[in-house]
């Protein structure tokens, strides 16, 4: 599977999302590979289930750099 392809099965807009990457895939594809490894994803997901939400939104803000 591409990552076009697991974007638009996860109902996500693909241009979009490689448009914020400049149309450079291999660069989107370095950031999806580090994403489970960076301690911010770990914290983003432990707040999404505490439902807590600002602390969502700042972890999803440093995340994204």
């Amino acid at each position: 599977m591409n990552l076009e392809d697991f974007y638009r099965g996860r109902g996500e807009d693909y241009p979009v999302i490689i448009g914020r990457f400049m149309g450079n895939e291999n660069l989107l594809k370095k950031f999806v590979k580090n994403f489970p490894d960076d301690p911010t994803y770990g914290r983003l997901c432990e707040a999404m289930e505490a439902k807590d939400w600002p602390q969502v939104e700042m972890s999803a803000h440093t995340l994204k750099g």
